[in-house]
């Protein structure tokens, strides 16, 4: 930084930057000193623990400029968590419950639903993410794993390994190949956000199948394509940091993350199956 960066901005840039950077570090320390304190005031109103239960009013935090609630959530989340990665596309997660409701969602350590006003983070076990969760999750064994980039998951309920890469350079894949069925994916780079994860089916899941021309329900979907209703649940889903299906695993991209160009920069998303997985 202090040898080739600054000098290099200095020369191309503005001579200034260092005297720049200096009282845009001193705003930042402040406005950053202005939040935490807006954090604290916040968590003793919205947040409560009950041994190894975090309980959050969806009302309090909703009200909250949403800078704060995602800050008030977070803290919940790491504390939940046991000392697991939380990442952006989680705390969005909790946002989102808190303003729309919707299933539980498996996160790193940790259990995440609506119960009547609250935010509710129950944390759990080694191992716990993902595995059955009781008669209040409903019908689906819910799961969701963050997925790095690049980087691999290992899904024991879809007997599968999922992975993604970024191509070694512009234009070494053809994406217009992969757009339906088959072990791996070419998708847009550009257009996957800040994250991806990987998780199965949930209520009202719609996406684009190339060819299709418009948005269909994943049910119907699995109901056409002929996928047995037992395995279903199994199939694994990479969204996107706003929840939006990138890939049904094996099966179909969304049109929207679609390569079109050979210049774009992609992503390569790769499917696995485990030993004897049918």
């Amino acid at each position: 930084m202090r040898a080739e960066l600054l000098p290099l901005l200095e020369q191309r840039f503005n001579p200034s930057i260092v005297e720049v950077l200096a009282d845009e570090a001193d705003l930042a320390r402040d406005e950053w000193r202005w939040m935490t304190a807006g954090e604290d005031e916040l968590w003793s109103r919205a947040c409560r623990r009950e041994g190894d239960t975090w309980r959050l009013a969806a009302g309090t935090l909703g009200a909250a400029p949403v800078a704060l609630a995602r800050l008030v959530i977070r803290r919940a989340m790491i504390e939940a968590s046991g000392g697991r990665a939380v990442s952006f596309a989680h705390v969005e997660e909790a946002v989102r419950l808190v303003r729309e409701g919707g299933v539980p969602v498996d996160l790193p350590g940790q259990r995440m639903q609506r119960d009547g006003g609250d935010l509710v983070l129950t944390a759990r076990g080694e191992g716990a993410i993902g595995r059955p969760a009781g008669p209040s999750a409903g019908a689906a064994n819910l799961f969701q794993y963050p997925l790095t980039i690049p980087g691999e998951v290992r899904l024991e309920e879809a007997a599968c390994v999922l992975s993604a890469e970024m191509a070694p350079f512009e234009g070494a894949v053809d994406g217009n190949v992969i757009s339906t069925g088959g072990p791996y994916a070419v998708v847009r780079l550009d257009r996957c956000g800040k994250g991806l994860s990987v998780r199965n089916r949930r209520p009202g899941d719609r996406f684009r199948p190339p060819g299709l021309g418009g948005r269909t329900k994943l049910q119907d979907y699995f109901v056409n394509r002929k996928i047995a209703k037992d395995r279903r649940d199994a199939v694994p889903i990479v969204v996107d940091d706003a929840d939006r299906i990138v890939w049904v695993a094996g099966h179909a991209i969304d049109e929207d993350f679609r390569v079109t160009d050979p210049a774009q920069a992609v992503l390569v998303l790769r499917l696995k199956l485990l030993g004897g997985a049918a």
